[in-house]
């Protein structure tokens, strides 16, 4: 045997004898599986106010059939029909753009055309004030009319508000005297629609606000446990390994 041949077999033989060592004093682990934690859903961002509301916004009641309790509710025909003309007076003023000239004009047109129908409206308007107000009646009713006034001069329903009086005005051309305080109930419910609107995308905001401040209380004290990590096990329990006979010879098993 040459001598290159030797150190071959010498080196062999080392090798074999190490892996026979290191069988010896290797004891077989189950491998745990590597556990990832998932991180949290991500937070959702702080809900927004509909366009154009304020962050403060005085709100109506909501009565025991869900609907809010505003200053036309309850209303005689005459009131409402009061109510309606002080709603289109608003929106003469209010209302500006290329069709604010038609709108002043179907406006003057039903004062005109509604003459006698809204004085006798007037008259009964007043004289609920003057029974339910003893003798500040004249300033009840006037806080009343300024409360009308104000209701419809709302900002945000502004646009709704409008595009719904310019087609009342319109439809106000052909009704008849004996027809407009029917015609007033509707348009009134109509002339509301928008402000309501209002309320209802404000009173979503308010209850979607508290819903994420509520989270954001919870979440805090729970952000530190809820973090994603991961657990680790050591590497000598990732390979499993024995030394085994193969055709009388050891060689390294990976299980």
């Amino acid at each position: 045997m040459t001598a290159t041949g030797k150190r071959s077999v010498r080196l062999a033989g080392t090798v074999i004898g190490a892996l026979m060592a290191l069988g010896g004093c290797a004891t077989r682990t189950p491998v745990p599986s590597l556990h990832v934690t998932a991180p949290p859903e991500a937070k959702a961002s702080r809900p927004e106010l509909p366009a154009g509301i304020p962050e403060r916004l005085s709100v109506p009641p909501i009565d025991a059939d869900g609907h809010y309790r505003t200053i036309n509710s309850a209303l005689t025909p005459e009131q409402a029909g009061w109510h309606v003309r002080s709603a289109l007076n608003v929106a003469v003023l209010a209302c500006r753009g290329p069709d604010e000239a038609v709108l002043a004009a179907d406006y003057n047109a039903m004062l005109r055309r509604q003459k006698a129908v809204l004085a006798k409206a007037y008259d009964a308007v007043q004289a609920r004030f003057r029974v339910a107000g003893g003798s500040d009646w004249q300033t009840a009713q006037d806080i009343a009319a300024t409360r009308v006034y104000n209701f419809f001069a709302l900002p945000p329903a502004k646009p709704g508000f409008c595009a719904v009086a310019t087609s009342i005005l319109a439809e106000a051309r052909t009704i008849d005297p004996a027809g407009f305080l029917p015609f007033a109930g509707a348009a009134l419910a109509r002339l509301e629609a928008p402000f309501l609107d209002v309320y209802r995308g404000y009173d979503q905001y308010r209850r979607e606000l508290a819903a994420w401040e509520s989270g954001q209380d919870s979440g805090t004290a729970k952000a530190a446990a809820s973090a994603p990590k991961l657990d680790y096990v050591g590497i000598d329990t990732l390979i499993d390994w024995r030394p085994e006979l193969v055709d009388g010879r050891q060689r390294i098993a990976v299980r």
